[in-house]
């Protein structure tokens, strides 16, 4: 091993660990050679170690350095960097809360050892993981944080169509505070690098969320977080986490998004150890279709593991999320990226190697299925250092009692997966149409679809063509309604959907939906004009239909008319928050300097006189409420309504003159007056 003693050099070892800028809070192992005393990572070098310190504390480390040690060292340097919290001597803590050998430490800020659990020192045969820090590992190069994407939000020209991109809105909160618009501290989710994940409660509209709250003082590249709000606006997958808005004040970025309460995969891993091939098949379909997915939009993930993987809710057969797409990034099928990212335990070799694609996410979904089926990971070790040798090498065994009773299908998907050259791994479209998942995971056949769609939707074909008939700032709201959805409002859609997406995508193509409705219904039920119908749907103008797209054209009347729901859409035309929508503030939703022709000031001032009943200029919630719920006001007066009027209003239980109609007409009186109100 070399020393360097030359200040102006910023390499400094630790036992072959070099110290290095980075960028984001990541890590990277350099050069790590093994010695053979007790701590293979500890040489005694009181130069460099108090070099190490003085520049930590003093400040004088450049863009924060990062330095891969041993326990020991880092022990003793974590205490005097923080003295408020006690020494933990590496040899002293228990064997579930040990630290992990060649610990890779951030300067300042250590990383919590209690929270992430991994599988180090894992072997075949043994399903009990060992608590240790989860590392995350960057070059020091860095990249472009830009999505690279050609006017990402630009609407679609001369079609007056509207892009969803335009329903997640950013919000600086000026002489305003987030908890004027959310109430925190309900409870923790989790807790990263930057921040925690908090539930919380929309105080305009009562629904329920998980808040990520970021320190900005800790971000040393904000572009990163901007990469990851823009390409999570671009992200439409009922596999894929949902981002409803974004707020910055002067100390925090506020993340809102959907709440899982169903825990991480990992968590389920732990528990049961391993899992039936069912179950780790209905497991991956769901993270090969949402890899599919992102793969035809040009986009990759790169930290794909069971911790970024979280469940709806606590029902075994509960949706999967992929979330934190931090490291996700824009991915032309030209370009090759160099920088070191992942975890170790599910790296792909060529991003170790500095030359990669999107590739790499088969193989992080090749060691997740590998857990799923047996309990541990296919490359393990005592050590970072042993685990990336290993995953270099690529090889990988069988052999284990585990694997005794599982299907040679299922080892072939995974060899498939894990296959080192990735110019010869399966891509993700045919690892959704492998044998193995097509076995486990039944297609429904015509007559299924057909008495599903029955069953839930009355007729699938006239809510298309309802849809169809509503003016663009109706079908605006309703694509906003169906977004803000959660998956319990729309389980029955979501199976029709996955029934419709004959490949496993996570999108519906034209042709997809109109071989599914020629075998339910008959020609003349169709009638000629069935694409163009189907067009309609398609309100980006991708030429498919988003999953969102598809819920606002099959949704029920009765959510979309849900008081809630409707506050959840009216809040992202109401950027100002002042409870009423402005033309300008029209425009700016529907992005109208990219659609030019499309929704030019003429367009927007005609929609807005369509709501505008009262003629001030502005739509309020109240003609908003109009707006979505047509002429049903008076119809869809129940028994159970006109009660809950009364008692409200303090209408006297005693027979009116004229009956049950009097009280009718009584109740559509008040509801008539709120919306006038």
């Amino acid at each position: 091993m070399t020393n360097s003693n030359n200040d102006s050099d910023k390499s400094i070892f630790c036992g072959g660990a070099k110290m290095v800028p980075l960028i984001q809070n990541t890590l990277e192992i350099i050069n790590i050679k093994s010695g053979k005393n007790e701590d293979p990572f500890h040489e005694t070098n009181e130069k460099e170690k108090n070099h190490i310190e003085k520049s930590a504390t003093d400040g004088n480390l450049e863009n924060k350095v990062y330095a891969a040690m041993c326990t020991k060292c880092a022990g003793e340097l974590q205490h005097k960097l923080n003295p408020n919290e006690p020494y933990r001597d590496p040899k002293k803590v228990s064997g579930k809360e040990q630290m992990n050998r060649g610990l890779i430490i951030e300067s300042k800020s250590f990383i919590d050892a209690n929270r992430n659990i991994q599988f180090d020192q894992l072997r075949e045969g043994n399903h009990y993981p060992v608590l240790s820090p989860t590392t995350v590992m960057a070059n020091s190069k860095g990249e472009a944080f830009e999505c690279n994407d050609e006017n990402p939000e630009k609407l679609r020209q001369a079609q007056g169509l509207f892009d969803r991109t335009c329903f997640i809105q950013e919000h600086a909160l000026i002489n305003k505070n987030i908890n004027d618009f959310y109430e925190l501290n309900l409870g923790n989710l989790g807790r990263g690098s930057y921040g925690s994940v908090v539930k919380a409660i929309d105080k305009r509209s009562g629904t329920q969320r998980a808040v990520k709250i970021i320190l900005k003082p800790k971000l040393e590249n904000i572009n990163r977080l901007k990469r990851e709000i823009l390409i999570m606006k671009r992200l439409d997958h009922p596999n894929i986490i949902k981002l409803f808005e974004v707020f910055e004040d002067s100390n925090y970025l506020y993340f809102v998004m959907e709440i899982c309460t169903g825990g991480e995969l990992f968590d389920r891993i732990i528990k049961r150890g391993h899992f039936s091939e069912r179950y780790a098949a209905l497991i991956m379909k769901q993270v090969l279709s949402a890899i599919a997915y992102c793969h035809s939009n040009e986009f990759m993930h790169r930290d794909l593991k069971p911790e970024n993987l979280l469940f709806s809710d606590s029902s075994p057969n509960s949706l999967l999320k992929v979330i934190d797409w931090g490291f996700a990034a824009k991915c032309p099928k030209t370009h090759k990226f160099t920088s070191v990212v992942g975890t170790p335990y599910y790296v792909a070799p060529e991003v170790l190697n500095g030359s990669y694609s999107k590739s790499c996410d088969l193989w992080s979904a090749g060691v997740i299925l590998f857990i799923l089926l047996c309990g541990y990971p296919p490359f393990h070790g005592k050590d970072n250092v042993e685990i990336l040798r290993k995953v270099r090498i690529g090889k990988f065994s069988f052999e284990h009692n585990s694997w005794r009773y599982i299907s040679d299908s299922a080892k072939d998907l995974i060899r498939r997966l894990l296959t080192i050259d990735p110019n010869k791994r399966i891509n993700a479209h045919d690892a959704l149409n492998h044998p193995w998942i097509r076995s486990l995971i039944t297609t429904p056949n015509t007559n299924e679809i057909a008495l599903f769609t029955n069953d839930v939707c009355d007729s699938l074909l006239t809510k298309f063509r309802d849809f169809q008939r509503q003016s663009k700032l109706k079908k605006l709201a309703l694509t906003c309604v169906a977004y803000h959805l959660n998956d319990a409002d729309i389980g029955a859609l979501h199976k029709l959907f996955t029934n419709l997406d004959i490949n496993g995508d996570g999108v519906l193509t034209i042709s997809e939906i109109r071989n599914a409705l020629h075998q339910i219904y008959n020609s003349s039920q169709l009638g000629n004009d069935i694409d163009n119908l189907l067009m309609e749907l398609d309100t980006d103008g991708n030429g498919r239909i988003d999953y969102t797209e598809f819920i606002a054209a099959s949704i029920d009347h009765k959510l979309y008319e849900q008081e809630s729901l409707c506050r959840a859409a009216f809040k992202v035309f109401d950027l100002d928050m002042d409870g009423k929508i402005s033309p300008q503030e029209l425009g700016r939703v529907l992005n109208v300097k990219f659609i030019q022709e499309a929704f030019e000031q003429s367009t927007i001032d005609s929609l807005l006189k369509e709501v505008d009943t009262n003629q001030d200029g502005y739509i309020d919630f109240n003609e908003f409420m109009k707006m979505m719920m047509g002429d049903k006001i008076e119809k869809r007066i129940s028994e159970a309504n006109i009660k809950k009027i009364k008692s409200e209003t303090k209408i006297k239980k005693k027979p009116t003159k004229g009956g049950v109609l009097s009280d009718i007409i009584e109740a559509a009186n008040i509801i008539r007056k709120r919306f006038e109100n």
